[in-house]
């Protein structure tokens, strides 16, 4: 957890000074949203409701600095675990690959979490998810072998846990940055990650932009209560 500290607050210090620097400011270009921009595929875990209770007022203070920025709809608050965009699963290969990651997400044990801060990058606002051990840095591993077996060029690992909060829509304000500032070591509170969703969705896990394809419980072989289509 103190290399996950130093990383947060290097990304912190890198983020800041791009912001304040104003690079960037005018390709500020949100991702579109809904059905059609679902092109993604994707596994996350949701923060639980206690912990976006938590965030909440945090959340609304930067909203009322920023009111022109996207914020996330509660809901959709949650921690990406892989992408894996390009994997198809459709047919009777997409079945078989379907029940191997099934079985490999339930092959890890279900493992602790704690969002402590918000962060800053470039682009977004994120809470800070520390895990309580290696149980997600092991779990992304071993997707990212996955995906490597079916033929699936990945995107960069994810050396942190985060969950995006805010995505920025124009120039960010040095109050609402001063207000970022006061919430970057609050605990918002823990939970222990039992399941993650497989989503076909867009990039803010919106409502009407995201299907659930199977929910996966952790420290199972199969899938976890619940599972299935939906």
């Amino acid at each position: 957890m103190l290399r996950d500290r130093l990383l947060y607050r290097l990304a912190w210090e890198a983020g800041r000074a791009r912001l304040r620097a104003g690079a960037g400011r005018g390709a500020f270009t949100l991702p579109a949203s809904g059905p059609a921009a679902a092109l993604h595929v994707t596994t996350v875990s949701r923060l639980p409701a206690e912990v976006v209770a938590a965030l909440a007022p945090a959340l609304d203070r930067l909203r009322a600095h920023g009111p022109g920025h996207y914020h996330y709809h509660y809901g959709t608050v949650h921690l990406t675990v892989q992408n894996l965009d390009g994997l198809d699963l459709d047919g009777g290969a997409g079945a078989a690959r379907l029940a191997e990651l099934r079985a490999l997400v339930g092959s890890h044990p279900p493992f602790q979490a704690a969002v402590r801060g918000l962060g800053v990058s470039a682009s977004t606002v994120f809470a800070q998810v520390l895990a309580g051990d290696a149980t997600l840095r092991a779990l992304r591993a071993d997707l990212a072998g996955f995906l490597d077996r079916h033929g699936v060029a990945r995107r960069r690992a994810r050396p942190l846990g985060h969950a995006n909060v805010v995505r920025f829509a124009g120039p960010v304000t040095t109050a609402f940055l001063a207000e970022l500032a006061r919430q970057r070591r609050r605990d918002f509170g823990s939970w222990t990650v039992t399941e993650v969703e497989l989503v076909r969705t867009d990039r803010y896990l919106s409502h009407e932009g995201t299907t659930v394809l199977e929910r996966i419980g952790l420290g199972l072989r199969g899938p976890g209560p619940g599972s299935g289509p939906s």
